[in-house]
């Protein structure tokens, strides 16, 4: 019954921090102005940065594993060839 009325308390939570982001200040809501300002900060160009690098290392890594595996069955086929030659 316990994680129930953490579920619920998660939901109202929620839901009061989205209808506060509704309010309007001046033409624009507050959510829009703090998208805005993570957009236009350094911080948001930073993990923008980290965000590339992460995936050009996922990119990366998977092209070098793909390479190893072709090399790898390649050389499995050899051997298999070569002992059933003998």
């Amino acid at each position: 019954m316990g994680e129930l009325k953490y579920v619920i308390k998660c939901l109202l939570f929620t839901i009061v921090i989205l209808l506060a982001l509704q309010i309007k200040v001046g033409n624009r809501t507050l959510e829009s102005i703090g998208s805005q300002w993570m957009r236009d900060s350094q911080v948001g160009n930073y993990l923008q940065n980290v965000g590339e690098g992460g995936a050009l290392v996922l990119k990366n890594l998977a092209t070098l594993i793909k390479e190893k595996a072709k090399e790898f069955g390649s050389s499995l086929s050899e051997n298999l060839n070569a002992k059933a030659e003998k």
